[in-house]
């Protein structure tokens, strides 16, 4: 089938004017591609509206909030959207919505730890959390992109001021003893100018002798992603401090100069 024909053509058709039959047909077909085959389509934002044409009753859930747009593209574990409040849409949040096969009691897990986290404030808040029918959990929206799309606008620079956060960040979750277990940098977010981390789909409690395991990752967050935060820092960094493995600190460091010569 041609996504991409197929979704114009619906659009562009009386959709009102279909009867009930071929009604029930497209939308099934709607439908499995939104669920199974969104990133192939270029006019996702086509494809968005269908589908809220189709399923209006699924664009508000438990009858509070209301979908507004989805924010990325489907993960693994489901899709984030932009909601509001029905009696309150002047305040944007994120509703992050999981897959129908997601352990209800891994989601009650997850929250937990955000909520302690967000208590320290250094993750967002959650305003509630449920399933109907899948599971879901409201949050505050995060309005300064990741990381890497503030490091994008600053023209590849991550200042002092950011890598000291990340540490603070970090040390914070060290000592209310919770391994978040997910050093990825897209769980990296700015609101405003704060540095809050997110997805605590992994996260377990530290056990009683475990310590610094979320500082040891800096490391890992300097490394990955075609030469990580590395990319985007100088020798002197004060992450480098944080790195305790010999030869990932040479990698980092050769990296780190390898850039800087080629920049000169």
């Amino acid at each position: 089938m041609d996504i991409e024909n197929f979704c114009k053509t619906i659009a562009f058709k009386h959709l009102d004017n279909l009867t009930e039959k071929d009604k029930k047909l497209v939308a099934d077909i709607v439908e499995t591609i939104y669920d199974n085959r969104y990133k192939e389509v270029k006019d996702k934002k086509l494809l968005e509206l269908l589908y809220a044409y189709f399923f209006k009753e699924k664009m508000t859930v438990d009858k509070k909030w209301v979908i507004k747009n989805m924010l990325g593209k489907p993960g693994k574990e489901g899709v984030a959207y932009i909601v509001y409040d029905i009696n309150n849409p002047s305040i944007e949040l994120v509703m992050k919505q999981f897959k129908k096969n997601k352990s209800f009691v891994k989601v009650r897990d997850e929250v937990k730890y955000q909520l302690i986290a967000s208590s320290k404030g250094i993750s967002p808040l959650i305003y509630e959390y449920g399933r109907n029918p899948v599971p879901y959990i409201i949050m505050e929206k995060m309005n300064n992109g990741t990381i890497m799309d503030v490091i994008g606008r600053q023209r590849g620079i991550l200042t002092n001021d950011q890598q000291n956060q990340l540490i603070d960040v970090l040390s914070i979750l060290d000592q209310i003893k919770i391994n978040h277990n997910d050093p990825n940098l897209l769980n990296l977010m700015f609101n405003d100018d704060k540095l809050y981390i997110i997805d605590f789909g992994m996260a377990k409690f530290l056990k009683d002798k475990e310590d610094n395991v979320n500082l040891d990752r800096i490391g890992s967050y300097l490394s990955q992603i075609s030469g990580g935060l590395a990319s985007y820092v100088k020798s002197d960094s004060v992450l480098l401090k944080y790195v305790k493995d010999k030869k990932q600190l040479d990698r980092i460091l050769y990296y780190i100069n390898k850039n800087r010569a080629k920049n000169l």
